[in-house]
């Protein structure tokens, strides 16, 4: 059964900790069927109208395709975020680039992702940059979790090649841990 997260989570204002397992969206094409199904006081204002209160999110083995754009936005709350894999970066899915995200969610304490793939590499290498500016969290650290990817190089070794040292405050934790690749954005890339 595929999950409309118009029908089954935009009545829900008071939501706080979401966790979307082994689930299938409704499918799109493309964003402009996604901005068909999505009403428009919500595409213009997604940290307001959908999930408001959302302060954790957990998307395992779970593709969020294009329905990730009223997902990964503006939100304020948002202090831990574990997914199956990200759309930040792609363009085609997402507005926002991984230099967005401290200011999108600056509370953020814990940052998961669970997808053993070269695109969470990518994330990583995007991310990089901006580790430190999510300082501004009530914590003075993020717990950054990588499932160990498919190269020969440690994420800690990967982001030591990509030029960018980790804040001091910084956690980072690898865990082996091996999931299909069906998510949407292996096939985009």
């Amino acid at each position: 059964m595929n999950v409309d997260p118009i029908v089954e989570l935009l009545p829900n204002k008071r939501v706080e900790t979401l966790t979307i397992e082994w689930s299938k969206f409704i499918p799109l094409v493309n964003a402009a069927a996604f901005a068909e199904r999505v009403p428009r006081a919500v595409l213009d204002d997604c940290r307001n109208q959908f999930l408001p209160q959302l302060r954790e999110l957990v998307t395992d083995r779970t593709c969020l395709g294009f329905w990730s754009r009223l997902f990964e936005c503006h939100r304020p709350p948002l202090v831990e975020l574990r997914a199956a894999c990200s759309h930040i970066g792609i363009p085609s899915v997402n507005q926002f680039d991984w230099s967005h995200t401290p200011n999108l969610w600056p509370n953020m304490e814990i940052l998961e992702f669970f997808n053993k793939s070269h695109s969470t590499l990518n994330a990583l290498k995007s991310i990089a940059p901006h580790l430190g500016e999510f300082r501004k969290s009530q914590k003075s650290y993020l717990n950054l979790t990588l499932n160990e990817v498919e190269v020969v190089l440690s994420p800690l070794d990967f982001l030591a090649q990509t030029g960018h040292p980790l804040p001091i405050e910084l956690c980072v934790r690898t865990v082996r841990f091996c999931i299909e690749k069906s998510c949407l954005c292996h096939q985009q890339e």
